[in-house]
């Protein structure tokens, strides 16, 4: 695990570009990344937002993916019912 770099702090201002920490949470923002980022960037892709930093896009690309696989996964679970 690498440490975050000075920067603005990341619910107020997204995950930082150049901040080994915060590319990590972008990887793999369900591992690490508390609950309130996590609604943020739920929110911000809810709401269609541009992603404030590439690490917040990346991150935001990644729950994209899990909510469409949770939905694939929701359908395969009705189509058994």
């Amino acid at each position: 695990m690498s440490i975050h770099t000075f920067h603005p702090d990341t619910h107020e201002f997204g995950l930082a570009d150049n901040c080994p920490r915060c590319e990590e949470h972008a990887n793999h923002p369900l591992a690490g990344l508390d609950d309130s980022n996590l609604r943020e960037l739920l929110r911000r892709i809810e709401e269609r937002l541009l992603n404030r930093s590439i690490n917040e896009g990346i991150a935001m690309a990644q729950l994209r993916d899990v909510l469409v696989q949770v939905e694939r996964l929701d359908e395969v679970r009705q189509a058994r019912e």
